[in-house]
């Protein structure tokens, strides 16, 4: 499982061990809202991603990851970082970031040849 997004009272996982596995991905369901605190739990099979609501005020995102970690259902690896790659940018913000760039290596190289032909002449 990898970390996805999080928010106070929502949190994003995808989940591999679902992807496909509908049994798998009921049993994680179930377990999740068991949880104190878990409000609902809406899980993707296509996809592999795990949406959980939770309160707020009865559990937290931290405490989700290391239950998940110690029933097996996140890799330590991942559960390690806790809930850092939160600050780390997304799949959207990544291609926007690409989008942009070549935008301007691209602006900034017009403009050079431009430069050099008006040098010339």
């Amino acid at each position: 499982m990898s970390y996805l997004h999080h928010v106070p009272g929502r949190i994003r996982v995808r989940a591999t061990g679902v992807k496909h596995n509908a049994p798998r991905a009921d049993a994680l369901k179930q377990w999740l809202e068991s949880l104190k605190g878990v409000e609902r739990v809406d899980v993707n099979t296509l996809t592999g991603s795990v949406l959980i609501h939770y309160t707020v005020a009865a559990t937290d995102g931290t405490r989700l990851i290391t239950l998940m970690r110690r029933r097996k259902w996140i890799s330590p690896r991942h559960a390690e970082a806790g809930l850092t790659p939160a600050l780390g940018p997304s799949g959207i913000e990544r291609a926007a970031a690409r989008a942009i760039l070549g935008y301007l290596a691209k602006a900034a190289i017009e403009h050079s040849l431009i430069a050099i032909a008006a040098a010339v002449l």
